[in-house]
Formats: C-alpha cells, structure tokens, sequence
C-alpha cells in the first residue's frame, strides 16, 4: 500500500483542526456550567477563549487558501445576536 493513501492532504488537516478547535471550545463552556469554584471559571473562561481564538486561526487560514467560504452576516442578525447575549456576558464576567 502507498504511504500517500493514508495522508490526509493540507484541506483534510485543517478541517479536522478546526472541528476539534469548534468541539474544545464546546467543552469548555459545557465546563463553565458545571462548576461553581471562581477560579476553575475563571481558568475555563481564558482556555476557552484561547481555542475559540485558535478556531479563528484555522477558520482564517481555510479562507485564504479558498478551503472554506463563511457566508456574509446579515448585520441585522449580528445585532440582535448581540444583545441577546450581552446579559450572558454580564453574569459569566460578575461570577
């Protein structure tokens, strides 16, 4: 058998990353709910972060190598979006 059968090309790689980068962040929210200690929070908060931030990472590189097209936000729904979640934001930060 061939060694190249059983190599996942540059696309494959990277959308595999960034399904794992999409599911840790996931992880970590699901983390942040089940805890009540300040600091393990806190601690999940900024990893979460950092991956969703890493997702990013992986999402841009998709894009400019024309791997992946994210659709254009409707800014209507962005906005709405936004305050629907501003109250979340609020009490993740005051806890």
């Amino acid at each position: 058998m061939n060694k190249n059968e059983y190599t996942l090309n540059e696309k494959d790689t990277l959308t595999d990353l960034v399904g794992c980068q999409k599911n840790i962040v996931k992880l970590y929210a699901s983390a942040i709910t089940e805890t009540t200690v300040k600091q393990l929070r806190d601690m999940f908060k900024t990893n979460m972060l950092e991956a969703a931030s890493d997702h990013l990472s992986v999402s841009n590189a998709m894009t400019d190598r024309n791997y992946f097209m994210a659709p254009e936000a409707d800014k209507h729904d962005i906005e709405t979006i936004k305050k629907s979640n501003k109250s979340t934001l609020s009490e993740l930060n005051n806890k």
